[in-house]
C-alpha cells in the first residue's frame, strides 16, 4: 500500500481568553507533522451498494484531485480515522449519504480543497474530540450545499485565504456545539452562509480570525435564522466584524454570546440592507480606529436586550447609524472610552432616518453621547434610560444634520447638553425627565435648538442658546457658581419655572434672554446670595414683548433687611425693593443724551424738548410726509416740504429764517402767520369751526389771550419767549400736567398723573432732572430729559411690608420678649390669689398659665404668640397693728412660641428669679411691688422662597419691676369693688446674632413700661362647709408708655414699637378648700388696637404654713 508524507507549517495564533482543548491540540500537533505510515493511500469510494459502511482506527492519506473518501447514498460510520489529502478534498458526500463520525481528524493541502464537502440533502454527524484543518487557499474545513452537519466538540482551522471554517449555501442546516472554529488568513470567515434559508444553530463555540476581512459570522441573503448560544466571536484583523449579515439575513446572539474586534474599521456587529441581528444577554466589544460595536446601515436593525456595548479606539463609536436604519436597546448599558457613543451618519444609497431607541438603558461617554454628521438625520427615542458624559455633549448636532430626540422618564447628564454647529437642527422633547448641561447654538440665524419640557427639568451651569423653549409644568435651572444668561432666540411659551441666582448686593444675577415673544405664565424662583443689597433694581428676564407673564415664588426675595418683588417695566422684568418705583435711569447706564424711542401707540419718533442737546435728526411720520423740525431755536434753518394734502407751506420754527409768505389753505379761512419774528404782528381770525383765538408765534406780538377750548380745559400757552408764564391745568380727559414749551419760563410744578406712576417732566431745562419711570399702561421706557439725574427710590408701602423674613422675624422676636416678660409677672391676684381669705401667714404657691396673643402690623407683619409657663414661690407675714407685709422669692419657667407666617417661626426659653413684698393693709389698701430677673434663650428659623431653612440664636437678659396699688371696698352681702393701678418695666437686651445666611442682626435693647388702670369687682361666699369663695370681674386699660426702639439688620436701623393701648375683660375665682389650701382660676381676653388676646388662663394653688 501506497504511503504519502506531508507536513505543514502552521503560524503561532493569538488566542482569545476561552478555554484551550489539550486533546484537539495534540491531535492538531499530530496531523500538522510527518504522516504515519497510512492504511490507504489512495481514494477511497462508498456507496449504497459497497460491503464496507464503516472504518475504525484507520488512516488515509492520498495526494489526489478525487476525496480521499467519496461517500454516496449510503449510511457510514467513522470511528478514530485520520483523513489526509494533499491535493483534494478529504471527505465527499452527496446523493444523501450520511456520515457518523467520532474522533475523526482532516487535513487537507490543496487549493479548494475542504475536509469535509456535504451536498445532496447529505448528513454528517461529527463528535470529537477531533481536528479539522485546511492549508489551502478557497478552503473551508466544511463545504456545505444542501445538507445538514452536526458538529461537538470538534475543532476546525483554516489556513490560507478565502478559507471559512463552514461555507454554507442554499439549504443548509448547521449545529455546532462545544467546538472552535479558527482561521488564520484573509478574507476568512469563521462561518460564511449566502443563499440559505434554514436554522442554524451554534452553542457554546469559540470563533476566532486573525486577519483582516474575516468576519467570525458572514452572511448574505439568508432569511433562515442562525443562532449563536453561549458563543464567543473574537476578531482581530481590520475590518473582520465579529457578525456580519446583508440582504435580510438574520442572526441572533443568545445565552451570554460575546464578541470581541480588535482592529480599524472592524464592527463587533453589522447589519445592512435590511438584515437583523439580535442579542440577548449579550457583550459586544470593539477596540479600533474608526470601529463601531454595532453598526446598521441600509434598513438593516440591531435588536439588544440585557447587554453590554463598549467601544473604544481613536473616531470609534459605540452604535454607528448610517442612513435608514435601526437600533434599540432594552435593559442594556453602551459606553465608548474615546470616540463618540452614538453616531448618526449620511448615507447615499440608502438615505433616511436613523432610527434609535433606547428602554431602560445606559450610555455613557467622555465625548459625545449621540452626534449627528454632516448630512444625516437621526431620531432618538430613550425611555426610562440614563445617558452621562463627564467630559463632553450629550447630544452633537453637525451642520446639514438632524436630529429629534424624544426622551420620556430619562436623566441626562452632561457638560452640554446639546450643541448645534452650523445650519444644523436639533429637536428636544422631554416627558418626566431630568436633564444636565449647558445648550450651544453656534450660529443662530442659520441653526436651530428647540426644546420642549413637560414635567421635567433642566439644570444648565453655564450660559446656554435655544431656539425656542416651550415649558409645560417643568423647570430650568440656573446651575453653577456664576452667573449665566439663558438667551432664548426664538419664543419662550407655555408654563415654566426658573430657579435663578442673584446677589442684590452687587447688582449681579442670572439673566433670562427672549429675543422672540413670550405667552404663557412662567414662575421665577430665585434664590439671592443673602447678602444686603444695594437697592438698585435687577433686570432677570429680557424680552421683546408678548401677552406671557412672569411671577415671583413666595411673591418675593429676601436680601439682606428688605424684600424684593417683582416689577415689569416695558417688556423686561426687574427684581425691585417691595416698595419701591424702578427709576427709568436704572434701565441702562447714563448717556450725556437719553435716546427717545417711539411710543407704542404712535410712529412719531419723538425729538428731545430741551434746548441744550445738539440738533436731532426728525425723521417723516409713516402717515405723512412732513418732515418734522425740531424745537430747539437753536438748529439752523430747515427746509419744509409743502404736505401732501395742503398747499400750505410749512415754515420752520427757527428765528433766523427770512420771513415766508404764508398763503392761505384752501380748506380754511385762518390767515397763517410765520413762525419768523422778523415779520410784523399778522391778524388771526377765528376758524372756522373753532372757538379758539389762535395767536401768533411771533416774539413781537404781545400777549395774547387764549380762551379754552371747547373740548379742553387746557390754557394754551403761546410759544413766544416773550411771553409771561402761563397756568396750564391738568386737561379733562388727560392726567398729565402739560408744560410750557418756552425755555425761558420758570420751572412749572409737575404733578403724578392719577392713572399712571409716571412723574412728569417740565418741558423747561431749567427744571432740574426728574426720575421718569415707566407707565403702568404702557410698556414704552420713558427716557429722562436730563441725564445728571440720580436714581430715585418712591416708597409707597410701610416698613412691615417691605422686611425680608429675617429682618421681620429679628423685629419680632423683640416685641415677643417684652410680650412673654409681662405675661410673667402678671398681676398680685394673678399670681397669689386672693390673700384676705382665711388666716393666710404665709406659704407656698405655683401657678401655671397659657396666652394665646395675636400681634397685628405694626413696624413688622403681623404674628402669632402661645406663651407657657410656670411659677413656684413661697413667702412669709410680717405683721404689724395696720395689716400684714408678705415677703417671697418666686422662681419661672416659661416658652412663648411664634409664628410669623411664611413658614418663620421663633422660640424664646425664659429661667426667671424674682423678689416680692405684698402689703395688705387692714382698712383694704394693698401694694404689691415685685422686681424679677430673667434669662432669654431665642432661636429664629426661616425657611427661605426656596423652601432652605435659615437659622439664627441669640440669648438676652431681661430686668424688670412692678409696682401694683390697690384698695378694696367693701359693699356688704359680701360684695365689694377694688379699683386698681399697675406700673411695671423692663429693660431687655436687643438679640444680637447672625443666621445661617449670613444676615447679621444687632437690636437695640428695649425699654418698655407698661401702665394698667382697672379693677374689680365681686363676691364672698361661705359656704355651709365652711369654705371661703371669692368670685369677680376685672376691667383694666393697658398703655404702653415706652416701648420704641430699633433693630439693625445688615446695618439698616429699622425701628420698632411694642403694640400698646388695649383693654383687659377677666374673669376669675379664688376657693379656700381648708385652713391652709387655696385654689384660683382667672381667665382674661385682651383687646387693642395692635393686638388682640383671646385667651388667657392662670390657675394656682397655694398652701398655708
Amino acid at each position: 500500500m501506497k504511503t504519502h508524507n506531508a507536513s505543514t507549517t502552521m503560524a503561532t495564533p493569538r488566542h482569545p481568553p476561552h478555554r484551550l482543548l489539550p486533546i484537539a491540540m495534540v491531535v492538531a500537533a499530530l496531523i500538522s507533522g510527518s504522516a504515519m505510515a497510512a492504511d490507504y493511500s489512495t481514494p477511497l469510494r462508498f456507496d449504497n451498494q459497497s460491503s464496507v459502511s464503516t472504518l475504525v482506527r484507520k488512516q488515509v492519506d492520498v495526494t489526489s484531485a478525487n476525496p480521499a473518501i467519496s461517500l454516496q447514498g449510503l449510511t457510514f460510520a467513522i470511528d478514530s480515522v485520520s483523513v489526509r489529502n494533499a491535493s483534494g478534498t478529504g471527505i465527499d458526500m452527496q446523493a444523501a449519504a450520511a456520515l457518523m463520525a467520532q474522533s475523526l481528524n482532516g487535513l487537507t493541502l490543496g487549493s479548494a480543497a475542504p475536509v469535509i464537502s456535504i451536498s445532496g440533502a447529505s448528513r454528517a454527524d461529527l463528535v470529537g474530540p477531533g481536528v479539522l484543518q485546511t492549508s489551502g487557499g478557497r478552503s473551508p474545513v466544511v463545504l456545505l450545499r444542501d445538507g445538514e452537519l452536526h458538529l461537538v466538540d470538534m475543532d476546525l482551522r483554516t489556513l490560507g485565504v478565502l478559507s471559512p471554517g463552514v461555507d454554507m449555501g442554499a439549504n443548509a442546516t448547521l449545529n455546532v456545539a462545544r467546538g472552535s472554529i479558527e482561521t488564520f488568513e484573509m478574507s476568512s470567515a469563521g462561518i460564511r452562509e449566502v443563499d440559505n434559508t434554514q436554522a442554524g444553530v451554534v452553542n457554546g463555540t469559540l470563533i476566532h480570525t486573525h486577519k483582516a476581512e474575516s468576519a467570525g459570522v458572514l452572511a448574505s441573503n439568508s432569511s433562515g435564522l442562525l443562532s449563536l448560544e453561549g458563543t464567543g466571536i473574537f476578531t482581530e484583523g481590520a475590518s473582520s466584524d465579529g457578525v456580519n449579515i446583508q440582504q435580510k439575513s438574520r442572526v441572533d446572539l443568545l445565552g451570554n454570546s460575546t464578541v470581541h474586534t480588535l482592529g480599524e474599521r472592524a464592527s463587533a456587529l453589522r447589519a445592512t440592507t435590511g438584515s437583523s441581528i439580535r442579542v440577548a444577554d449579550g457583550s459586544l466589544l470593539t477596540e479600533g480606529r474608526y470601529a463601531a460595536a454595532a453598526r446598521v446601515a441600509s434598513d438593516g436593525v440591531i435588536e439588544l436586550e440585557r447587554s453590554q456595548v463598549l467601544a473604544t479606539g481613536s473616531s470609534a463609536a459605540a452604535l454607528g447609524l448610517e442612513g435608514a436604519s435601526r437600533i434599540s436597546l432594552a435593559n442594556s448599558s453602551v459606553g465608548n472610552l474615546d470616540g463618540s457613543t452614538v453616531v448618526f451618519e449620511g448615507s447615499s444609497q440608502a438615505p433616511g432616518v436613523g432610527y434609535l431607541q433606547l428602554r431602560g438603558s445606559h450610555i455613557a461617554g467622555p465625548q459625545a453621547l449621540f452626534e449627528t454628521q454632516p448630512g444625516s438625520q437621526g431620531l432618538a427615542l430613550l425611555d426610562d434610560s440614563d445617558l452621562i458624559s463627564s467630559q463632553g455633549t450629550s447630544f452633537l448636532v453637525g451642520a446639514r444634520s438632524e436630529l429629534k430626540a424624544q426622551l420620556q422618564s430619562t436623566q441626562v447628564s452632561a457638560v452640554e447638553l446639546a450643541r448645534v454647529n452650523g445650519d444644523g437642527r436639533f429637536d428636544l422633547t422631554a416627558r418626566n425627565s431630568e436633564l444636565r448641561g449647558d445648550t450651544l447654538l453656534q450660529a443662530p440665524g442659520s441653526g436651530m435648538l428647540d426644546m420642549d419640557l413637560d414635567n421635567s427639568r433642566w439644570m444648565l451651569k453655564g450660559s446656554s442658546a435655544v431656539s425656542n423653549l416651550s415649558l409645560t409644568n417643568s423647570d430650568v435651572m440656573f446651575g453653577g457658581s456664576n452667573f449665566e444668561v439663558l438667551t432664548v432666540h426664538g419664543d419662550l411659551s407655555g408654563s415654566g419655572r426658573f430657579l435663578m441666582k442673584t446677589d442684590l448686593s452687587s447688582t449681579q444675577g442670572d439673566l433670562l434672554s427672549v429675543q422672540g415673544s413670550v405667552s404663557g405664565q412662567h414662575e421665577l424662583m430665585v434664590a439671592d446670595s443673602g447678602h444686603d443689597a444695594n437697592g438698585a433694581p435687577l433686570k432677570v428676564v429680557a424680552s421683546s414683548g408678548g401677552a406671557g407673564t412672569f411671577s415671583l415664588l413666595g411673591g418675593h426675595v429676601d436680601a439682606g433687611a428688605y424684600r424684593y418683588g417683582l416689577q415689569r417695566q416695558g417688556s423686561d422684568w426687574y427684581l425691585a425693593e417691595t416698595g419701591q418705583i424702578v427709576p427709568i435711569q436704572s434701565l441702562a447706564p447714563a448717556r450725556p443724551y437719553q435716546a427717545i424711542p417711539t411710543p407704542m401707540s404712535s410712529n412719531v419718533a419723538m425729538t428731545a424738548l430741551n434746548p441744550s442737546l445738539p440738533a436731532q435728526s426728525v425723521p417723516t411720520p409713516l402717515s405723512s410726509t412732513v418732515a418734522m423740525t425740531a424745537l430747539n431755536p437753536s438748529l439752523p434753518a430747515q427746509s419744509v416740504p409743502t404736505p401732501v394734502n395742503s398747499n400750505v407751506a410749512m415754515t420752520a420754527l427757527n428765528p433766523s429764517l427770512p420771513a415766508q409768505s404764508v398763503p392761505t389753505p384752501v380748506s380754511s379761512n385762518v390767515a397763517m402767520t410765520a413762525l419768523n419774528p422778523s415779520l410784523p404782528a399778522q391778524s388771526v381770525p377765528t376758524p372756522v369751526n373753532s372757538n379758539v383765538a389762535m395767536t401768533t408765534l411771533n416774539p413781537s406780538l404781545p400777549a395774547q389771550s387764549v380762551p379754552t377750548p371747547v373740548s379742553s380745559n387746557v390754557a394754551m400757552t403761546a410759544l413766544n419767549p416773550s411771553l409771561p408764564a402761563q397756568s396750564v391745568p391738568t386737561p379733562v380727559n388727560s392726567n398729565v400736567a402739560m408744560t410750557s414749551l418756552n425755555p425761558s419760563l420758570p420751572a412749572q410744578s409737575v404733578p403724578t398723573p392719577v392713572s399712571s406712576n409716571v412723574a412728569m417732566t417740565a418741558l423747561n431745562p431749567s427744571l432740574p432732572a426728574q426720575s421718569v419711570p415707566t407707565p403702568v399702561s404702557t410698556n414704552v421706557a420713558m427716557a429722562t430729559l436730563t441725564p445728571s439725574q440720580p436714581n430715585q427710590s418712591v416708597p409707597h408701602l410701610p416698613q412691615n411690608q417691605r422686611l425680608s423674613k429675617g429682618a421681620n422675624a429679628a423685629l419680632g422676636m423683640q416685641t415677643a420678649a417684652a410680650g412673654l416678660w409681662h405675661n410673667e409677672m402678671g398681676t398680685l391676684n394673678r399670681r397669689l390669689g386672693e390673700l384676705r381669705l382665711g388666716e393666710d401667714e404665709g406659704g407656698l404657691w405655683a401657678r401655671a398659665m397659657t396666652t394665646e396673643q395675636h400681634l397685628k402690623a405694626n413696624d413688622s407683619r403681623a404674628f402669632d404668640q402661645n406663651i407657657n409657663g410656670t411659677q413656684l414661690g413661697a413667702d412669709a407675714v410680717i405683721t404689724d397693728g395696720n395689716g400684714r407685709l408678705y415677703v417671697g422669692g418666686m422662681l419661672g419657667a416659661a416658652r412663648s412660641e411664634q409664628d410669623f407666617g411664611e413658614r418663620s417661626k421663633g422660640v424664646i426659653d425664659s429661667r426667671s428669679v424674682g423678689l416680692y413684698t405684698t402689703w395688705i393693709g387692714d382698712t383694704g389698701l394693698y401694694v404689691d411691688t415685685v422686681v424679677k430677673y430673667d434669662h432669654l434663650d431665642g432661636q429664629v428659623k426661616v425657611t427661605d422662597n426656596l423652601g432652605h431653612r435659615v437659622r439664627g440664636r441669640y440669648d438676652g437678659n431681661a430686668y424688670g419691676a412692678s409696682v401694683e396699688v390697690g384698695r378694696q371696698f367693701v359693699l356688704g352681702d359680701g360684695w365689694f369693688v377694688e379699683p386698681q393701678a399697675q406700673i411695671s418695666a423692663v429693660h431687655l437686651d436687643g438679640p444680637h446674632y447672625t443666621s445661617s445666611d449670613g444676615l447679621k442682626v444687632d437690636a437695640q435693647a428695649q425699654e418698655s413700661v407698661e401702665g394698667r388702670l382697672g379693677g374689680r369687682a365681686g363676691r364672698d361666699f361661705i359656704m355651709e362647709n365652711g369654705s371661703h369663695i371669692q368670685s369677680y370681674i376685672s376691667v383694666s386699660q393697658i398703655e404702653e408708655l415706652a416701648g420704641k426702639t430699633h433693630v439693625t439688620v445688615d446695618g439698616h436701623q429699622l425701628e420698632n414699637s411694642l403694640p400698646g393701648a388695649r383693654t383687659d375683660y377677666g374673669l376669675g375665682t379664688t376657693v379656700q378648700l381648708s385652713e391652709r389650701q387655696k385654689v384660683m382660676l382667672e381667665v382674661h381676653y385682651e383687646q387693642g388696637p395692635k393686638i388682640e388676646q383671646p385667651l388667657e388662663v392662670t390657675v394656682g394653688y397655694r398652701i398655708l404654713w
